[in-house]
């Protein structure tokens, strides 16, 4: 009997973007912390990947991706550090974070203007 094989491409984010070969089981692959689940029949593939968490201002966030991204944990982890300036030039630069992490950054900074304008009408 054949062995079969998959070949296994990743590029240096650490992120899948090739699978082939065939398989007649599920394999689960690991990349940087997330399953990425497939099964193999007869050259179709099908996909089945958890959510990627991601630690921003305080808070845990789930992204639909299926792998967690070297350079978004970056850019959270500055953006944690430098606030909302950071936030504002990755924007203009046209580069944004996944939809869910936008999404919650607008109303976490909302809240944060919020208080700050709170603090200073009480002060």
């Amino acid at each position: 009997m054949a062995k079969k094989q998959s070949n296994i491409n990743t590029n240096i984010a650490g992120s899948l973007s090739a699978l082939t070969g065939t398989s007649s089981t599920t394999t689960t692959i690991t990349t940087s912390g997330s399953n990425l689940v497939y099964a193999a029949n007869n050259g179709t593939l099908v996909w089945s990947g958890t959510k990627a968490t991601y630690h921003v201002l305080g808070e845990d966030v789930e992204v639909s991706s299926s792998y967690k991204d070297g350079n978004t944990a970056m850019m959270i982890a500055t953006l944690n550090v430098l606030g909302k300036p950071f936030l504002d030039e990755l924007h203009k630069n046209s580069v944004f974070f996944p939809t869910e992490i936008e999404q919650y950054l607008e109303k976490k900074f909302k809240w944060i203007e919020r208080d700050k304008k709170i603090d200073n009408i009480i002060n």
